[in-house]
């Protein structure tokens, strides 16, 4: 464009020549004779032809022109630019230099796209507006737009002067002419920059792209290779390394973060120059508030140099200890918790870039969620294993009671009622089947427990009396195997907030499970000792022991915590996961202790004491014992059943008793029986066919005339909400089977106790 202009002054010149003398030699800036050009000589083209394009042009400008100073402005509706200065008359103007475009007129230049002409701005009105202008010694001003091809105003060509100058059409012509000629160079100058950025948008995009492909690749090979593991360690040892080594990071390290949220475990660390490992536990506070803040909501950490960024109480000094100069830790977050870190460190400043720190991210979210599957995977496994050992285990707990059952109906069926083999095989079937009540009581009240469905009795209760309580349950299997039972407990009442039947029940649980355990003759020892606000009660066996590794999981469920876990000495392992439910639903803990096979096992129940004043009565802390009732007199009884057998003997009880009874095996049958036999008392069974027992129930209690009869419901569904949808039915009361005769004789007392229903349904 250079060569353009000199084209141009060439073209000038000849143009001039006519009028004009064409010298070699010309005045500096001195204002030509009469108005018009002033003919420039070829050595002064060649070295404007040297100059930058618009440059180049200003010198012509002026040379011609005689003006002092010109210029050339990039206009926007905001803002003025200088893109090109010549400044011989001092007014300080410089390139690069911006001016609120209202200083100037070049926005109106640029708007109304025609020339501006002022060759004495003391005497032109339009001056006025402008008053800055005459301000700074300008009387002269000219300015054309600068259009580009297609009409858009890009800025001005300006000349200033400190005098007033006259203007010709010939000036106007080379304005407008040179302006022509600048709009070219600045369109082509901007096609080059917009050539320019779009190559390097296309270069960013060619990079972004091979980043991205790279990143890609890396994700898919990781994903790849972390599938082949089926253990979740393998995985997160797998994961540093190829982490810290597409990075080319010093170290790269994962941990686990314990439920505290506290302290943190590097359990892999890989490095890349195989220096020292920093496995182990620290502190998540020793590397300071932002990173303990930061970590435990979720955000990752990202720190380019730890010394100009971090203090020392910022965790500065540790990481300087640790040799860390760079590091981003990405923490796992799930439900509000902090699991797990994975940490990318450098042993030198480094800047992180944002698709590094995403890539970090992206692999610990990847990588955990493998490692959670893996461990869904494993624990339904488990369970799979558990639940099959169970079902195995129950059979066998199911056929050893139901063996001797068995064999004594077949002894009773052979020998008189009266005769001792017959007293015997009564007494076994009696523990047998008590032994089976139990099995299924501890299954439900497992189940309860589980889904928090067991509501705690708590009163005041001394821990002497709950323990008396336990033993006596438990005593038939101690003395049955002839271990020697020792208890000692501190003198004074220890007073428990409590339920005493489920706490007695924890104790009995544990006392078995140490006479099962004990070879015979064994000894069992029960201790309790007060350390502050609680009491420490300990059962000690000299048993067989548990494997070391094993007393961790002893009060997992279906857990056998024999030396074998063969079964063979019995129990669905489940007892003790029942004791530990109870115990802290008390607020109160449970631990075992074993030193190893043969050597006997201690299980300590803790549990919270209450301070009492001496006016508590002895009545109301002696436990409850079993009274014998009065003989209750005959009622006309209804049993519902749809099965026969177990209907039929608690039949033939019922009329032992005394009472009138009358069977019906389903719904409708029992409906027919109720107008008939008119009946003061109804067992009724839930799960019968046809017509439920609800529905049975309801209909009794829409019946005017039947509003007197008292509903029990006997069924083996045993829930509170069973309880509660037999209640919201009609129902008085509600038995899960098989129902202990006592309890039935105290039902039926209770019964006779309160008297009929009246006439609105109450008793």
């Amino acid at each position: 464009m250079a060569a353009s202009f000199a084209g141009l002054a060439r073209a000038s010149t000849a143009a001039a020549r006519p009028l004009y003398r064409v010298t070699l030699q010309m005045p500096d800036h001195s204002p030509p004779p009469v108005p018009g050009l002033v003919p420039v000589g070829d050595p002064i083209v060649d070295a404007i032809s040297r100059l930058p394009a618009a440059q180049a042009a200003l010198h012509v400008l002026c040379r011609v022109t005689g003006l002092r100073m010109a210029l050339v402005a990039r206009v926007t509706p905001e803002s003025w630019t200088a893109c090109a200065v010549l400044d011989d008359a001092g007014f300080g103007l410089e390139v690069g230099m911006t001016l609120d475009v209202t200083t100037t007129y070049c926005r109106d230049v640029s708007q109304s796209r025609a020339p501006l002409l002022v060759a004495n701005g003391g005497q032109d009105p339009r001056f006025s507006g402008h008053p800055g202008l005459l301000l700074h010694g300008i009387h002269t001003y000219i300015a054309v737009p600068l259009m580009s091809l297609d009409g858009q105003a890009l800025g001005t060509l300006c000349a200033l002067d400190p005098e007033p100058r006259p203007v010709s059409n010939e000036v106007v012509s080379l304005f407008e002419l040179l302006a022509r000629l600048i709009a070219l160079e600045l369109e082509a100058d901007d096609r080059q920059r917009q050539q320019a950025l779009l190559l390097e948008q296309r270069a960013s995009a060619v990079r972004a792209l091979g980043e991205s492909e790279r990143r890609l690749r890396f994700l898919d090979r990781l994903g790849q290779e972390t599938r082949a593991l089926a253990q979740p360690e393998a995985v997160l040892a797998l994961t540093a390394r190829s982490l810290g080594e597409h990075l080319d990071a010093g170290r790269c390290s994962y941990a686990r973060v314990t439920d505290d949220g506290d302290q943190f475990t590097i359990v892999h660390d890989w490095t890349s120059s195989r220096g020292p490992s920093w496995a182990g536990t620290y502190r998540l506070e020793q590397f300071g508030p932002r990173a303990y803040a930061d970590l435990h909501a979720g955000r990752t950490l990202v720190v380019h140099d730890v010394p100009s960024e971090l203090c020392g109480a910022d965790g500065g000094d540790t990481f300087a200890s640790l040799g860390i100069e760079a590091l981003v830790c990405c923490p796992r977050v799930k439900d509000g918790r902090l699991l797990a870190l994975m940490v990318v460190q450098q042993d030198y400043p480094r800047s992180w870039q944002p698709a590094e720190v995403a890539l970090i991210e992206e692999v610990v979210e990847r990588s955990w969620s493998y490692v959670e599957s893996l461990q869904l995977q494993h624990a339904l496994r488990e369970t799979d294993r558990l639940k099959d050992e169970f079902l195995a285990t129950l059979a066998h707990e199911l056929r050893n009671p139901l063996a001797p059952i068995r064999s004594g109906l077949e002894l009773l069926d052979r020998t008189p009622p009266d005769s001792v083999v017959a007293t015997r095989a009564r007494a076994v079937m009696g523990r047998q089947l008590s032994h089976l009540v139990r099995l299924v009581d501890d299954l439900m009240d497992v189940s309860r427990v589980n889904r928090g469905k067991i509501h705690l009795q708590h009163e005041l209760v001394d821990v002497a009396a709950v323990i008396a309580s336990a033993v006596e349950t438990s005593a038939p299997a101690i003395h049955a195997a002839s271990h020697d039972l020792s208890v000692g407990l501190p003198a004074g009442r220890l007073m428990l907030m409590a339920d005493p039947v489920r706490l007695s029940q924890v104790f009995s649980n544990i006392l078995m499970n140490a006479a099962k355990y004990t070879p015979r003759g064994g000894r069992i020892d029960v201790t309790g000792e007060r350390h502050g606000d609680a009491v420490h009660v300990r059962v000690t066996d000299n048993g067989v022991g548990i494997r070391v590794d094993m007393v961790p999981r002893v009060f997992e469920m279906f857990t056998q915590a024999g030396p074998t876990q063969d079964r063979a000495q019995g129990g669905l392992g489940i007892g003790l996961t029942l004791v530990r439910r109870l115990v802290e639903m008390h607020g109160g803990t449970v631990s075992a202790h074993s030193d190893g096979l043969g050597r006997g096992t201690s299980v300590t129940v803790v549990l919270p004491v209450v301070e009492v004043g001496p006016s508590i009565s002895d009545e109301r802390l002696a436990p409850i014992e079993q009274r014998a009732r009065p003989r209750v007199p005959g009622r006309r009884v209804l049993i519902v059943d749809d099965h026969a057998d177990g209907a039929e003997l608690l039949s033939l009880l019922l009329v032992e008793h005394g009472h009138d009874v009358a069977i019906a095996s389903s719904g409708e049958a029992a409906l027919d029986l109720l107008a008939t036999f008119r009946p003061s008392l109804v067992f009724l069974d839930i799960g019968l066919p046809g017509i439920s027992g609800y529905d049975v129930a309801r209909h009794v209690r829409d019946d005017p005339d039947q509003a007197g009869t008292t509903l029990v419901a006997m069924t083996g569904w045993g829930s509170d909400d069973d309880k509660q949808r037999a209640s919201e039915a009609g129902f008085d009361l509600h038995l899960t089977k098989p129902v202990d005769p006592a309890v039935l004789g105290a039902v039926l007392h209770e019964l006779q106790t309160r008297g009929p229903r009246d006439q609105t349904g109450r008793h």
